[in-house]
């Protein structure tokens, strides 16, 4: 049932991209067609009628005027389609007159004419078609001798023009409210178009505009996260020198004695000489330049795993991981030589830069703050001891802590 649904619309719908062409195109190929058919399943019936050869000759040749109306028309050309319609209706209906059958049906046929011709002719040709079915009507009354049974030629023509009048009336209202429909609806054809045109359009400004805008927020969050690592950064570290400030070391403290080390953890204070003294001669920025020369030789002077850091004005502190207690000590040594070494003449002629330093040493870290708090009281007995020298764990410790 399917295929033959879908064999009967490839046969009457027009693939036809105009709304209004394949509408009638579509008129004139279903009639032609059902035409055709109608005079195939008539044939059978009218053999056993008198003059039967006749009239088989006669619907088979309607037949296939129909078939060929319905073909024409599928191709595009609805004129000759609709002429060749006419043809074959004005020879159904003077066939039977020839032979001296009855004509009585003109009408039916005259109103199936005239449908046909005011559905698919233009409006200003309406008007040729009602004339010329009523001249079809009288002439083929008053010049054909039909023998008619059940009404006389004066009232056939009669029928015929009634019949043509209320035809063509109702072809002009079916034409007007065709156009009207078909024109409503290639409208509204048309303002769908435009507004899905118009909605394609918003929906890819759209588009573009959320793209941007995430494009926006991808790199606004990108350096959001850039700035927060440069804060985590900055609040580690020291503007003036660039080392770790207490923070940063108060964290690094808790994370060493956190972890075993095979060679114990040093901790090394340190403070500059008469600092304030140097500030109060040459100024604050020179006592700046002397902070970051000290600073730089720290760094230069220390080892990678090393934690430097900066925790006062002029103080600073050296966690030394996974070191003995003589190599602690030695690279104390060294730090004091560098900064006895700095040159800072240009800038403060006669200024010596030294460094006092306090150094402790245990195999195994508990408190961070103890290890700080005693080599803090070894510097101080560095600074007593005279300036400009290391104090380590011994004696000196064990004298600092019975006063």
């Amino acid at each position: 049932m399917r295929r033959v649904v879908a064999a009967v619309r490839r046969v009457l719908v027009v693939p036809e991209p105009d709304l209004v062409h394949r509408s009638r195109t579509s008129l004139v190929v279903s009639v032609g067609t059902g035409l055709g058919v109608l005079a195939l399943l008539l044939t059978p019936v009218v053999t056993v009628l008198p003059y039967a050869e006749a009239t088989v000759v006669t619907l088979l040749a309607a037949s296939a005027l129909s078939f060929t109306a319905a073909a024409v028309a599928r191709r595009g050309h609805l004129g000759i389609a609709t002429v060749i319609l006419i043809v074959q209706l004005l020879a159904v209906l003077v066939v039977p007159s020839v032979h001296g059958r009855d004509g009585s049906y003109s009408p039916l046929f005259m109103a199936v004419f005239v449908t046909i011709a005011g559905a698919l002719v233009r409006a200003r040709w309406v008007p040729v078609v009602l004339v010329a079915a009523i001249v079809e009507g009288v002439v083929l009354a008053r010049a054909l001798d039909w023998r008619l049974t059940a009404i006389t030629p004066d009232q056939l023509a009669v029928y015929c023009v009634a019949i043509a009048c209320v035809t063509a009336l109702t072809a002009v209202v079916q034409r007007a409210a065709m156009d009207s429909a078909l024109t409503s609806a290639v409208d509204q054809k048309v303002r769908a178009e435009e507004l899905a045109r118009h909605l394609a359009d918003v929906n890819k400004d759209l588009e573009s505009r959320v793209s941007a805008r995430t494009e926006e927020l991808e790199a606004a969050l990108s350096r959001s996260h850039e700035l927060a690592a440069q804060l985590r950064v900055l609040s580690r570290r020291d503007p003036l020198t660039g080392l770790n400030n207490r923070r940063a070391l108060d964290e690094a403290m808790l994370h060493l004695a956190a972890t075993p080390e095979p060679a114990g953890l040093a901790v090394a204070v340190l403070d500059i000489d008469d600092f304030k003294g140097v500030n109060d001669r040459f100024g604050h920025p020179v006592g700046d330049l002397v902070l970051r020369e000290v600073a730089r030789t720290l760094q230069t002077l220390s080892r990678s795993d090393d934690v430097v850091a900066r925790v006062g004005g002029e103080e600073f502190v050296v966690a030394m991981p996974s070191t003995s207690a003589e190599d602690a000590l030695a690279l104390c040594e060294r730090i004091r030589a560098g900064a006895a070494a700095l040159d800072v003449g240009s800038r403060a002629p006669g200024l010596a830069v030294t460094v006092s330093i306090g150094v402790t040493h245990v195999d195994r870290p508990t408190d961070p703050e103890e290890l700080v708090r005693v080599a803090d009281r070894l510097l101080y007995l560095a600074k007593v001891s005279g300036k400009n020298r290391v104090v380590a764990d011994g004696e000196q410790v064990r004298a600092a802590a019975r006063t």
